[in-house]
């Protein structure tokens, strides 16, 4: 808030919390599978749902706790806090979800190196040319899909007798994490309400759950919730406090309304599982 300069925090928190409200028990230990420090907010939030913390203060214990472990990256007062390295080192894992091997399309070529393509926090901005091959926009979860199968280095192989090839990364999902947060930049996107992956046979889907906006030095979000009615909630711990704003289903709101909110642009989406 305006006092306490929180405003990363407070964006951030207001979705985990509003996901930790559907299923307190479920969701809490799913939390705890994320990373030690989401078990550490799990167990804020738990005291506060037996009312012996505020929400304010299980916050300030949470990002006390960070200030510890990285002064640099969480300071107090009007310096700011990086809502990248909040969500890194709040989801700070060494859990991988997805695996790859890089070969060519053309000689079948294979390098036989296993690569990490991703975990529960997914930094990248699409290239000026995914931007340019989609002119009228490109999905989020065409975007994630031509991110892990992205080209890399060229063909060996394929160069030895002047053909221009280049990798590109045939990947298997191996899991599919519980809250899936996507860092992005890029106003050509549209959100996409689910994200689908196959694990071995199976079908996992993760609904949009959460955008977090950011301009000016300041962070506001908005919360989705996940069945019947889509609604969207806004959150600006200025301008709104504590409370969440009802802006409505949104099946009934305009086209593009969650690229924006009140000035400021997408930063980033949060996928969750239903449970």
């Amino acid at each position: 808030d305006a006092m306490d300069h929180s405003c990363a925090f407070d964006a951030t928190f207001t979705i985990f919390l509003n996901i930790w409200k559907e299923q307190p028990i479920k969701w809490s230990d799913k939390f705890r599978h994320v990373s030690g420090m989401m078990s550490n907010f799990s167990l804020m939030l738990e005291e506060c749902s037996r009312g012996r913390l505020t929400l304010e203060q299980a916050r300030d214990i949470v990002r006390t706790g960070l200030r510890r472990r990285a002064p640099e990256y969480f300071p107090y007062g009007t310096a700011g806090t990086s809502i990248d390295k909040l969500i890194t080192t709040m989801f700070h894992v060494d859990r991988t979800h997805a695996v790859g091997h890089r070969i060519c399309r053309k000689c079948e070529y294979a390098d036989g190196r296993e690569e990490q393509l991703f975990n529960a926090y997914i930094c990248a901005i699409p290239s000026h040319s995914q931007i340019a091959q989609h002119p009228n926009g490109i999905a989020v979860s065409k975007w994630l899909v031509d991110h892990l199968k992205r080209a890399t280095s060229r063909c060996p192989r394929c160069s030895l007798i002047g053909i221009s090839s280049r990798l590109t990364v045939d990947y298997k999902v191996i899991s599919v994490p519980s809250l899936l947060i996507l860092a992005l930049d890029c106003p050509g996107l549209e959100y996409s309400p689910t994200l689908t992956f196959d694990v071995e046979g199976l079908l996992s889907v993760l609904k949009l759950r959460g955008v977090i906006y950011g301009g000016d030095h300041h962070f506001t979000s908005r919360y989705i919730t996940p069945v019947e009615r889509f609604n969207a909630w806004f959150h600006d711990g200025i301008s709104t406090g504590r409370s969440c704003i009802l802006e409505g289903d949104m099946n009934n709101l305009p086209n593009g309304h969650l690229k924006s909110a009140r000035g400021k642009n997408t930063i980033n989406l949060m996928y969750a599982q239903v449970l």
